[in-house]
């Protein structure tokens, strides 16, 4: 029988671009964990996640977020245009105190880090939350210059309830929506969807596009921007700088271009 292996607090981050595909252009990228093992070895979420504690997690997101930061001066130092990083918190970390002072005190000290990171959290998570208590945890978040994201959006009337109520940076497609894409009632939800938060300039997004009919699919409802197999699978830092510097500078992509 195969051992179990131990995860370290060594982590190693991936990185894949967002495509605009209207546009042509890379705006985001996202940020992926992986943990080392006590062999040296990498293991991947389905390995490590859930953290066995809150000290655990905290630490962990603590390490992705500084690591985050520091390749987003990188980029900025060598001007290499971008909109923002995304890195993906757990709901109950988010409303820890812990967490909340850590970020927010880490942005107020360095100005330049302003709407150049967007904190994502997982729809599914926010079931067994009080959303306006919720809500108001992500303003103390955003008066520091956080965006958000919410992952694996699932059109759950809950969510709806509270969407004038704060201003997502994006909303990200379940898996399952990319995959059901061809069924009618899937079609007219996304459609729905993107009308109802274009007022807010919330920008709607695919995930999981891994072939030329789906990106098609969602071109055809509005939704431009994706992430993918199609696209790029999640590589290195040495290899999203060159992917960044290959698409956004050579084609002198100005800063308002990213907007």
């Amino acid at each position: 029988m195969e051992h179990k292996r131990i995860a370290t607090d060594k982590i190693i981050l991936h990185y894949q671009p967002t495509y605009s595909n209207d546009r042509k252009l890379c705006r985001y990228y996202e940020v992926f964990l992986r943990l080392l093992d006590r062999e040296g070895g990498i293991l991947y979420p389905d390995a490590f996640l859930p953290f066995e504690n809150v000290e655990k997690a905290i630490k962990i997101t603590k390490k992705v977020f500084l690591e985050t930061l520091r390749g987003v001066k990188e980029l900025i130092d060598q001007d290499i245009h971008f909109q923002y990083a995304i890195v993906n918190v757990d709901v109950e970390l988010l409303m820890n105190d812990e967490f909340v002072e850590f970020v927010c005190s880490t942005m107020s000290l360095n100005p330049i880090f302003r709407e150049r990171i967007c904190l994502e959290f997982d729809q599914n998570s926010l079931k067994k939350q009080n959303m306006l208590a919720f809500v108001e945890i992500l303003k103390v978040y955003q008066r520091t210059g956080i965006v958000f994201s919410v992952d694996n959006f699932s059109f759950e009337e809950e969510f709806y309830r509270y969407k004038t109520s704060f201003k997502y940076a994006r909303i990200t497609l379940s898996r399952e929506v990319t995959k059901n894409i061809g069924d009618d009632d899937i079609k007219q939800k996304v459609r729905d969807l993107v009308t109802i938060f274009a007022d807010k300039e919330t920008e709607i997004m695919a995930k999981f596009v891994e072939d030329e009919a789906t990106k098609q699919a969602f071109m055809q409802l509005g939704v431009t921007t994706m992430q993918g197999y199609l696209f790029t699978e999640p590589f290195d830092w040495d290899d999203l700088l060159t992917i960044l510097t290959h698409i956004n500078s050579e084609k002198n992509v100005s800063k308002e271009d990213m907007l």
